[in-house]
């Protein structure tokens, strides 16, 4: 689309509209994901690419086969526009269409950050975590990355023994009584993960800070 009008004022665009799960099975069908999501930027909301050979012929195809019906088919369509992004990559880069994707990556990272924060307490693992997150296991754990600078099992234990320290000083409670409620399976090995971070026990913990 262009705002500059014609001599005689006459203005055509042709549109297209897709979804995000297309989008992103574009990205992955051609295999555009490790160089995408490692150079992704912030991107303005639209992008300006010379109207070239290659695009004027792709529109005046288009426009003679709109009164066919194998323009209607959904397959058709579908590779009509993944021909033209792919262009768009080949030539221009994988940037070219990051503005379109950058608010999808948003969506999933906002999805993601609500189903984490919700359930760090939980006993979920982290391929129920992914699920939730309708993600598969890998692209939870680089995504998952991306939002919190650390991966998930290790951020998680983190915030669960962060929390296991609170619930010492300030209600005063048992570590016996407390380690199911942050998530851990057994009371050894939240001791274990405990001294680890602390250099103490849950208990030592608690009388040290109780008698300072």
């Amino acid at each position: 689309m262009s705002e500059n009008l014609s001599p005689n004022k006459k203005y055509k665009s042709l549109l297209f509209f897709f979804s995000d799960t297309f989008l992103d099975e574009f990205i992955t069908k051609y295999n555009f994901n490790n160089s995408y999501y490692n150079n992704v930027k912030e991107e303005s909301k639209f992008k300006v690419l010379p109207y070239d050979e290659f695009l004027l012929n792709f529109i005046t195809s288009l426009q003679q086969l709109l009164s066919s019906n194998i323009v209607k088919n959904e397959h058709f369509l579908k590779l009509k526009l993944e021909e033209v992004l792919f262009y768009m990559v080949q030539k221009y880069g994988i940037e070219t269409i990051a503005f379109l994707h950058q608010p999808i990556i948003q969506q999933h990272h906002v999805r993601l950050k609500k189903i984490v924060e919700k359930n760090i307490f939980s006993k979920l693992t982290l391929d129920e975590l992914a699920f939730l997150s309708h993600m598969s296991l890998s692209t939870f754990k680089r995504e998952f990355y991306k939002v919190y600078k650390m991966p998930p099992s290790k951020w998680i234990q983190e915030k669960r023994l962060e929390k296991s320290a609170e619930m010492l000083l300030l209600n005063k409670e048992r570590p016996i009584d407390i380690y199911t409620a942050i998530g851990y399976e057994n009371f050894s090995s939240f001791t274990q993960s405990f001294k680890h971070k602390y250099g103490i026990t849950p208990k030592q913990y608690q009388q040290k800070k109780m008698n300072q």
